[in-house]
């Protein structure tokens, strides 16, 4: 079957059997007259034994990621505030990240491990979209192109088959239909991945160092976007 990750779906054929990777996937129309042969694969968090167990790991991982992310910051900006104030400006921003990437990371190692795909088509450009805040983080959740990055770049970390479609020239203009600023998101979208792939390896025991979230080299966070 062809993985779709979302509605954005550059490459694919008619007479591709089809696994969607969520609801989100498909328009009103395709979720009323599903064709026969394809699926819609069911989310981990349908079971709410798997929010109750996933929520604190999460908690944990944004416990860590804070005061690193603060002091970068501080560094960025010549500031010298502490955890508990950047917590108060960036907190909410950085846990819905950490919960929705998480989402994302997780299906596609269900996916994978289901052995139903036999093709994907995945793209470059996630370092082109930047969310300016938290409410803005959260459209982005809704676009079906950032959805179609976020997997891509999932996607190319796994074990699937993948066809690398080259649509930049696209995303160019879409990242430019958004305000921008500057920030190493594919660094810093490495960094978590690396984290939940060592976490889930070693039965979710997360021992990192700072090594590992080298990801804010040359991030020009915008004080006026915190």
């Amino acid at each position: 079957m062809h993985l779709v990750t979302s509605r954005f779906r550059p490459g694919a054929k008619s007479n591709d059997k089809l696994l969607f990777a969520g609801h989100w996937c498909l328009n009103i129309e395709e979720f009323n007259s599903l064709n026969k042969g394809n699926l819609i694969y069911p989310s981990h968090w349908e079971d709410q034994i798997n929010i109750y167990n996933d929520l604190p790991f999460l908690y944990k991982i944004y416990e860590e990621l804070l005061p690193l992310v603060s002091n970068e910051l501080n560094k960025i900006h010549n500031s010298n505030l502490n955890t508990r104030q950047w917590k108060i400006i960036i907190g909410l921003w950085l846990f819905d990240f950490i919960r929705f990437f998480y989402d994302c990371f997780v299906t596609v190692k269900d996916i994978e491990k289901s052995g139903l795909v036999q093709t994907s088509y995945v793209s470059d450009g996630i370092e082109k979209i930047v969310s300016q805040n938290n409410e803005d983080l959260h459209k982005l959740y809704s676009e079906p192109e950032y959805l179609y990055l976020i997997y891509s770049f999932l996607i190319k970390r796994s074990n699937l088959n993948y066809e690398i479609v080259n649509i930049e020239h696209y995303f160019d203009s879409y990242a430019k239909s958004r305000v921008r600023i500057a920030f190493s998101v594919k660094r810093f979208i490495k960094s978590i991945f690396s984290i939940l792939y060592s976490a889930q390896n070693s039965s979710k025991l997360i021992t990192s160092t700072s090594k590992d979230f080298v990801f804010w080299d040359r991030c020009i966070l915008s004080k006026t976007s915190l």
